[in-house]
């Protein structure tokens, strides 16, 4: 199965062990939880929510939009939708602020979902989460 899981890129587990990898990756602090959303630590700071928190709010929602394949626009889309604003990030470009993709990737496996599926070293473009 394809995960991200290690600095925020996609690696190939065997599904045995992912409860393991689910484990062995999870933030163990909230100083490491901040080091892993990067920037969007400030803004959930100020909005008195922590790092760990804010992964914890980023699974729960991504569970609750991966209940099948879904492509990676699709997913921002979606939490975008549901996240509230400190969880969102701005860009000049962007109306409304997306969800930032450093936790969106820090919660992939705590969401239980996978950047893709099917046999090793398969691939879909464009990228696609699929819940395991």
């Amino acid at each position: 199965m394809l995960l991200w899981t290690v600095r925020g890129a996609p690696h190939l587990h065997r599904r045995a062990d992912l409860p393991s990898v689910a484990a062995a990756v999870a933030p163990f602090s909230d100083a490491d939880a901040g080091k892993r959303v990067h920037d969007a630590a400030k803004p959930l700071k100020a909005a008195g929510i922590t790092p760990l928190e804010a992964l914890d709010t980023s699974a729960a929602t991504m569970r609750s939009v991966v209940t099948q394949p879904t492509v990676k626009g699709e997913v921002s889309s979606r939490l975008t939708a549901l996240l509230d604003p400190p969880h969102l990030r701005a860009f000049r470009t962007s109306t409304p602020p997306p969800a930032p993709s450093g936790p969106t990737r820090a919660a992939t496996s705590s969401a239980g979902t996978c950047a893709c599926s099917g046999p090793p070293r398969a691939s879909t473009s464009p990228p696609t989460s699929t819940p395991l």
